[in-house]
């Protein structure tokens, strides 16, 4: 017996660092049981390796007569604990030792059992409701992935106690993310129905088209020929920065309109008239066309006229 204090190995370490088949077989492992490192592999290709050793051994013995004395009492012990934990059949003997794997080790840990049961999304999530102290199992906390779940506890795994996940409201219980997921599939059902598709053509009458040529009737384009264009019920084209509501703002970047039509040049302003041709018109039921920095309201400034309602 060794110094209780100090910590010793629980595992073997391959004899051969690198064996191409053994290590794909490890990472495949890994994998699969969402594993931390090798080393939890290793330990279960160890506990499989001295099962099998005793039972090569007791199997001598067989040989040479009925198993006897504390030979047979070894046996027993060995086939009731690998029942105990679901690793060998009720019917199982010394033989089906031989037969076994790690995969039937790795079967039987905590963090295997807490997933496949349904207490988490994926292993790896599994391994960190058991490490944070959200899994018990009969109202014991276990906080130990690695933990071998007997045939026994593994009806008894639940939520410990003061957990906040023994909530069934809590977002990352695995219902509420099914029924977050279920939600967001018939919502983009919805849309496609609609005709409010993210990529492709604009919106139709009430939808979004996020990327398109822009929004048709009662429709919003948020992105039409220029960049950061936004329409709704109207026409916001070609250049950038183009706002529309219910009018026509085109070609010229920076425009907008409000019921009217702001077009063909740059920072032009139009509610319910005309605002065109060049840059800096502003129009309010007006017209304010062909040159620039020309103002309307009500009526209309025509080729230099800057100030509101002169002609």
């Amino acid at each position: 017996m060794g110094y209780p204090g100090k910590n010793t190995k629980s595992y073997d370490t391959p004899r051969h660092p690198w064996q191409a088949a053994r290590m794909a077989e490890e990472v495949g492992h890994i994998k699969t049981y969402g594993l931390r490192n090798k080393r939890e592999v290793w330990k279960a290709q160890t506990l499989l390796r001295n099962y099998r050793r005793s039972a090569m051994e007791m199997l001598a013995e067989i040989t040479e007569g009925e198993l006897t004395g504390h030979v047979k009492q070894k046996s027993d012990d060995i086939l009731a604990k690998l029942k105990r934990y679901g690793i060998l059949s009720p019917e199982g003997g010394l033989d089906d030792i031989l037969a076994l794997d790690a995969r039937n080790f790795l079967d039987r840990r905590l963090q295997t059992q807490v997933y496949r049961q349904g207490f988490a999304n994926t292993l790896r999530q599994a391994r960190q409701f058991i490490t944070h102290g959200h899994i018990a199992i009969e109202a014991k906390k276990i906080t130990v992935p690695g933990y071998m779940v007997t045939k026994e506890d593994e009806l008894k795994i639940e939520y410990y106690l003061n957990s906040p996940l023994k909530s069934e409201s809590h977002v990352q219980r695995p219902a509420q993310i099914v029924q977050k997921e279920i939600a967001q599939i018939e919502e983009v059902q919805e849309d496609r129905r609609r005709g409010r598709g993210r990529r492709g053509g604009g919106g139709g009458a009430g939808g979004r088209g996020r990327s398109g040529p822009g929004g048709g009737a009662g429709g919003r384009g948020r992105s039409a020929p220029g960049g950061g264009n936004r329409s709704t019920g109207g026409t916001a084209g070609k250049g950038s920065g183009n706002r529309s509501t219910g009018g026509t703002a085109g070609k010229g970047s920076g425009n907008r309109s409000t019921g009217g039509t702001a077009s063909k040049d740059s920072g032009n302003r139009s509610t319910g008239g005309t605002a065109s041709k060049d840059s800096g018109n502003r129009s309010t039921g007006g017209t304010a066309s062909k040159s620039s920095e020309n103002r309307s309201t009500g009526d209309s400034a025509g080729k230099d006229t800057k100030t509101p309602g002169e002609k």
